[in-house]
């Protein structure tokens, strides 16, 4: 089955660079419209300029006090409503649990509070057919190093779309997680893959032998956000190469 999403008016936020610019081209490529979101401007506007008039370009901090209300009227008056809504702005900050109260702080902000809010908005216009699709974390699922102020906030985005999931579906809302592994990207580059040693500690520990790209995780978006997983619902797709499964 092709997995297409034609007509539909796809939210998504992170959009300016990494997994969130890599699934705006991808649902874009597939037949959605787009509202893009990212707190760099300038970057934005080049993902959004490759798109045309299919994407409306929406400059805003998710975490400031009326922001998702404005994002979601905003993509409304361009687009007439909501479909499909995909937080894929996040933060990521390895810390060691003694030193990590204040990182725990800010992660929780970005990477649970501001989505939650953004859904809370979009919610009117999803309900009847609409898909939510939050991007978790294995750390959500498995403990790693220096990880545990991540790992209890993506534990509680993997509670929230079980959740909401439940919540939601007699009103015909789907709410899915993708939970990628390490995926290269500008924030990976910085952190696990800044040196030789670490991409090939990544590399070895991947039974797939490979760093995931960010094709992977924007593919696997664009099927929870689709009509392919039309009976998918409070569901967390693992993304990491078999990472996890061993």
């Amino acid at each position: 089955m092709e997995l297409r999403v034609d007509g539909r008016v796809a939210l998504v936020t992170g959009a300016s660079s990494g997994l969130g610019a890599a699934i705006t081209r991808q649902l874009a490529a597939s037949g959605a419209r787009i509202a893009a979101v990212g707190r760099n401007r300038d970057r934005l506007a080049e993902v959004t300029g490759e798109l045309g008039d299919a994407a409306v370009a929406l400059t805003a901090d998710l975490r400031e006090v009326g922001a998702p209300e404005w994002i979601v009227d905003e993509c409304v008056a361009a687009h007439g409503t909501v479909d499909i809504l995909v937080h894929a702005a996040g933060l990521g900050e390895a810390q060691p649990f003694d030193r990590s109260l204040d990182a725990l702080d800010r992660m929780w902000l970005t990477n649970l509070r501001a989505p939650y809010v953004l859904t809370q908005a979009a919610l009117p216009h999803l309900r009847g057919g609409g898909s939510v699709v939050f991007l978790s974390s294995i750390a959500g699922l498995v403990a790693c190093p220096q990880a545990t102020a991540y790992g209890t906030v993506k534990g509680a985005v993997e509670s929230l779309t079980r959740c909401l999931a439940v919540e939601e579906a007699p009103h015909g809302v789907r709410v899915n997680a993708v939970a990628p592994g390490t995926v290269r990207t500008p924030l990976s580059e910085a952190g696990p893959l800044a040196d030789p040693a670490g991409e090939q500690f990544v590399t070895d520990g991947t039974p797939l032998g490979r760093i995931g790209d960010a094709g992977d995780v924007s593919s696997a978006v664009l099927y929870l956000a689709s009509d392919a997983a039309a009976y998918v619902t409070g569901h967390s797709l693992v993304v990491d190469g078999g990472w996890t499964a061993q």
